[in-house]
């Protein structure tokens, strides 16, 4: 699945109605591919496909971090489930694989590794936590627990699928081959319609959206006390400083569940 689309070397952003657009990080990228936001703690995860490393920074590009450069091969599509402090990544390489971990990097496990071609896009249903993903080999849409478990098949003839995003009761997602944005039912997989045609080189999709956007944890006020980057994993939250330095002082200081044992 060696791609012909030329990918961009910049991480950027831009007001919602495109507006006042800047490019927050332009270094050390080679293949930037998959981009989430912890919209709790505002951070900015994505994986690089060239470098072989998932990162993190704020949402401002600073504070930048490498979280994992071990055993990737292709990794791809990234999401976040900042309520829950996980971090998910499928990696299409050799061999192909959907990975969990902690939004810090730990806690990393292979949740998905049998009956895998080509994994691409991502999603999460937040309320029945639930993962989706598209697979452009097998040409089909899966979903399965948080764990990678009670596995089910819901849609099994697209094309060349690429970028997967959810909304409602809803999935989306973006094919290659048919130069389309699809739309199924998200539970059975049913009532599959083109959203729209002819566009070319469609890659990632996104659906945002205020309920969407919800839930806390330790990171969401005040960065948790952190210095540069606030972390969230079940036990509790990290402070962790940038793999490149800046002119602030880094302090790791302790987790909240650490701090909360010594009183």
């Amino acid at each position: 699945m060696r791609r012909t689309a030329t990918l961009a070397l910049r991480r950027r952003r831009a007001a919602w109605n495109g507006s006042n657009p800047r490019t927050i990080i332009s270094t050390d990228l080679v293949t930037a591919d998959g981009l989430a936001v912890d919209w709790v703690a505002k951070n900015l995860y994505w994986t690089d496909s060239g470098r072989k490393v998932i990162e993190v920074s704020r949402v401002d590009g600073s504070s930048r971090k490498t979280l994992v450069d071990l055993d990737l091969d292709e990794p791809r599509a990234i999401i976040v489930f900042p309520r829950k402090g996980y971090l998910f990544w499928s990696d299409w390489g050799k061999p192909p694989k959907i990975e969990k971990a902690y939004l810090d990097g730990a806690g990393r496990r292979v949740i998905v590794a049998t009956d895998l071609g080509w994994p691409n896009g991502l999603t999460i249903d937040y309320d029945s936590r639930r993962l989706y993903w598209v697979d452009a080999q097998l040409d089909r849409i899966e979903t399965s627990d948080l764990s990678g478990k009670h596995r089910m098949q819901l849609v099994d003839d697209v094309a060349h699928p690429f970028g997967l995003t959810l909304y409602g009761p809803h999935l989306f997602w973006t094919d290659w081959h048919t130069k389309s944005i699809e739309r199924v039912d998200k539970d059975t997989g049913r009532n599959r319609i083109v959203i729209r045609d002819n566009i070319e080189y469609l890659m990632e999709i996104k659906m945002v959206a205020a309920s969407r956007q919800t839930g806390s944890n330790p990171c969401g006020e005040k960065n948790g006390g952190c210095s540069h980057l606030c972390l969230f994993k079940p036990e509790g939250r990290i402070c962790a400083c940038p793999s490149y330095n800046d002119s602030r002082r880094c302090s790791t200081g302790k987790s909240i569940s650490a701090a909360i044992k010594s009183h």
